[in-house]
């Protein structure tokens, strides 16, 4: 709607009233806005409440009317307006009773309808207690129609607005929460006992029987061991796949709309899978001796090829160094009989120098004799020469 008498041009979508010349307006898209007027229906003010109290997420405020006050939700959480502080404040007894709530519509001074994480509860309040009422979800799953919740009485019936039509509901105030629900567990068409054990990666299928049906059943929920998550219950059946190995408990709890309370439990163990089984376990012992077994021959035997390459690399390193010792000693022997030699040679030189002397001592002194003979005729005195010349 589009509020054109107090020259307001917004879309708005709720509007609620509880007090002359004030009016309460909530944008289509985001924003909660507080329009004061006068008796001629000319506007004074109009303030962004939202704004106002420092709310930041406004997106889809929605309008309550509940016992002559006015509520707001607000990003999934409850307010009041205090028109000393001109601010929001938050309700506690809303905020505490009804958390997670998408959508709420009422019906009369005492009963409304909420629409929690998918399912509607039919709410009756005495005082400020809230009693809860769920209607199963089989009757309009998948046909409300978002942020648009109608519900009109008519006689005893109440009618419910869907994408389709209406559904007619025949609503008491009865909380039929606190009911006996039994458990039967199956495992391969098998019926378990509490604390049975099943077979790894097979399906446990779980029937929750509570003992009522139709519009009155019990709301129920369950947790698989320390899970912090509440799993609803289609149909009253759990059906669970790749279980990890070890106990495993699981937990029913009913739900009243504010709090779980917990009905019954089955225990359950899955057992180890056939790989971890104790053969399966000495066969890898016996797979892994084996392997180090061979590991250690192998590694013996490189380190025996190691020791024998590196005798007979010392081998080759002995002969190589006898080789070169040899070789040096051979030239040693060379060097040694080369001096001889020379030292041989020295001495014949030194003989062939003294003995080509002597000759040549001898042919000067025949010479000398000769020329003697040749120059002297006396023969004393020849004589006497060749002395001398000797």
């Amino acid at each position: 709607m589009i509020i054109k008498k107090l020259n307001i041009s917004k879309p708005i979508k709720y509007v609620a009233q509880n007090k002359k010349n004030e009016i309460f307006a909530a944008d289509n898209y985001r924003g909660l806005y507080r329009v004061v007027y006068s008796d001629d229906y000319q506007t004074k003010k109009v303030e962004n409440i939202t704004q106002q109290s420092k709310i930041q997420n406004d997106f889809g405020v929605k309008i309550f009317e509940f016992r002559n006050e006015i509520l707001f939700l607000i990003d999934n959480s409850w307010f009041t307006y205090n028109s000393i502080t001109n601010k929001l404040e938050e309700n506690e007894l809303f905020n505490t009773n009804f958390k997670n709530i998408t959508d709420v519509v009422a019906i009369d001074e005492n009963h409304f309808m909420v629409l929690q994480e998918g399912i509607l509860y039919h709410i009756y309040a005495v005082e400020n207690k809230f009693v809860w009422n769920i209607i199963q979800e089989k009757y309009y799953k998948g046909k409300l129609i978002n942020d648009n919740l109608r519900i009109f009485k008519t006689q005893n019936h109440y009618l419910l607005n869907l994408d389709d039509g209406f559904i007619s509901l025949q609503l008491k105030y009865e909380n039929k929460q606190n009911t006996h629900v039994k458990i039967e567990a199956f495992n391969n068409g098998i019926l378990l006992p509490d604390d049975s054990k099943i077979k790894y990666n097979t399906e446990l299928r779980i029937n929750v029987i509570s003992g009522i049906y139709g519009a009155s059943k019990p709301n129920l929920f369950y947790k698989i061991n320390k899970s912090n998550d509440f799993v609803p219950i289609s149909d009253g059946l759990i059906v669970l796949n790749n279980l990890s190995s070890g106990n495993h408990t699981i937990v029913v709890y009913k739900h009243d709309g504010a709090n779980y309370d917990k009905v019954c439990n089955f225990d359950f163990k899955v057992a180890e899978p056939w790989y971890f089984s104790v053969w399966m376990i000495l066969l890898y012992l016996l797979l892994v001796g084996t392997v180090l077994f061979f590991y250690y021959k192998w590694n013996k035997f490189r380190y025996m090829q190691k020791l024998e390459l590196q005798a007979e690399e010392e081998r080759h390193q002995r002969k190589i160094l006898e080789m070169e010792l040899k070789a040096e000693n051979e030239l040693n022997i060379q060097e040694y009989e080369k001096h001889i030699l020379e030292l041989e040679l020295q001495t014949k030189s030194s003989e062939v120098a003294g003995k080509s002397l002597s000759i040549a001592k001898q042919s000067e002194m025949i010479e000398n004799i000769q020329s003697i003979l040749d120059s002297e005729k006396d023969f004393n005195k020849l004589k006497s020469e060749i002395k001398k010349s000797n």
